[in-house]
């Protein structure tokens, strides 16, 4: 993504299919056993395949979130995925032109520079 690029954040408004739904389900992979994983997975994976703004939110996904589950994808299949498509996940300072809140936003000290600069 060139510098200057406006960057567009979707907003939600509750017709998500994950609106109402726990925000931790979507953030908790402490399960105890592998069944007890992918019975999860397939849950948040259905949550997800179900929803009319699948697009916006893996485009959003993509390019702003290093963690949770997102748009069918884990945390890993995001990585992979930026890897693979030489996508940069964008840091707060980028956001400044469309989130003027962030524009204030330090760089936090437990940023990993390699994951975001890939």
């Amino acid at each position: 993504m060139k510098v200057g690029t406006k960057i567009k954040i979707p907003v939600w408004d509750g017709s998500e299919a994950c609106a109402g739904v726990g925000v931790e389900l979507f953030y908790d992979d402490n399960r105890k056993t592998e069944y007890q994983n992918r019975i999860h997975h397939d849950k948040l994976i259905a949550i997800c395949n179900s929803c009319s703004r699948f697009a916006e939110c893996f485009e959003y996904a993509i390019h702003h979130e290093q963690y949770g589950f997102w748009a069918g994808m884990t945390e890993a299949q995001r990585y992979q995925y930026r890897k693979t498509h030489k996508i940069r996940l964008l840091r707060p300072e980028m956001y400044s032109e469309c989130m003027p809140e962030f524009s204030r936003a330090k760089k936090e000290e437990d940023t990993d520079d390699n994951f975001y600069n890939g």
